[in-house]
C-alpha cells in the first residue's frame, strides 16, 4: 500500500530530497575541486582571498583534457540550469 506524502510526514518517515540536475551536481563538484584547488596551493588561498588569476588557473587546470566550454558574454542561456544543447553559443576554453 502506498503512503501519500502527507501520511508519510504524519508518521515520521524523512522525505527524499529532490535529486539535483546534472548541471548542479557538476557545479557543485567544481566548486569543491576550486576549494581544494585553492587548499593545495602554497601557500593556501582562502575563497575570499582568491583573484581571477586563481580562477583562470583553475579553468586552465580543469581543461587539460580540452573539453571545458563557457558561454560567451551576452549568451541568452548563461545561467540556465538545462540549457540547451548544443549551444551555438558556447566555445571551448582557450
Amino acid at each position: 500500500m502506498m503512503c501519500s506524502d502527507n501520511q508519510a510526514r504524519a508518521a515520521g518517515a524523512p522525505l527524499a530530497a529532490p535529486v539535483p540536475s546534472r548541471y548542479e551536481s557538476q557545479k557543485r563538484r567544481d566548486w569543491n575541486t576550486f576549494g581544494q584547488y585553492l587548499n593545495n596551493m602554497r601557500p593556501p588561498v582562502a575563497v575570499t582571498q582568491c583573484t581571477c588569476h586563481h580562477v583562470l588557473d583553475f579553468l586552465r587546470y580543469l581543461d587539460q583534457f580540452g573539453k571545458t566550454k563557457v558561454h560567451l558574454h551576452g549568451c541568452t542561456f548563461y545561467g540556465q540550469p538545462d540549457p540547451p544543447a548544443p549551444c551555438s553559443q558556447w566555445r571551448t576554453w582557450a
